[in-house]
C-alpha cells in the first residue's frame, strides 16, 4: 500500500476532504460520502503512520477531517479508527462531528465557518507531514541499514 517516493508533483496521502451538494441534495448522502472519502483517508494516514511498525499507528487520534457544505450549512468531522472488540480485533471508523455553521446566516457565522474550515485544513496538512515524517524515518533507517551490509 505504502510506495515511498521523492517526487513533490506527486500527491500523496490526502486526509481533508470537501463534500458539496446542490440545494436539492441530501445531507444523509452526503454525510456517508464524508465518511467513505474520511475513512479511506484515515486508512492511508494510519499505513504510513504504520510502516513497517507495530501497530499499525493506531494512536485513537483523528488524523482526517471531511466537511459538508449543503443548503449553506457547513459542517466538520474528524475522522478516526479504533479497534473492533471482537475476535478478529478489526479496525472500525468513527467520524465526530466537531462543529457546523450556517455560514449564509451572518456575516460573523461566515468568518467563524471560514476560520474553522482553515483552520482543520492546517490541522489535516500537520497531521498528514507528521505521518510522511514517520514513513520517511523508517525508510532511511531501513535504507542505512542495508547500505551498511554492503
Amino acid at each position: 500500500m505504502i510506495l515511498p517516493s521523492n517526487n513533490k508533483l506527486m500527491p500523496m496521502a490526502p486526509n481533508f476532504f470537501l463534500e458539496v451538494k446542490s440545494g436539492k441534495g441530501k445531507s444523509d448522502v452526503a454525510e456517508l460520502q464524508a465518511l467513505h472519502a474520511g475513512t479511506l483517508g484515515e486508512r492511508g494516514i494510519l499505513a504510513l503512520r504504520g510502516w513497517r511498525r507495530e501497530g499499525l499507528g493506531l494512536d485513537n487520534k483523528a488524523h482526517t477531517i471531511t466537511v459538508t457544505y449543503l443548503k449553506g450549512m457547513l459542517i466538520c468531522y474528524s475522522i478516526h479508527a479504533g479497534r473492533k472488540k471482537t475476535k478478529n480485533n478489526e479496525l472500525e471508523f468513527f467520524m465526530s462531528e466537531i462543529k457546523s455553521f450556517l455560514i449564509t446566516g451572518d456575516a460573523e457565522w461566515f468568518r467563524q465557518g471560514v476560520s474553522m474550515y482553515r483552520n482543520l485544513r492546517d490541522f489535516a496538512d500537520k497531521q498528514r507531514l507528521e505521518a510522511i515524517a514517520m514513513a520517511n524515518e523508517v525508510a532511511y533507517r531501513t535504507e542505512d541499514a542495508e547500505e551498511a551490509e554492503d
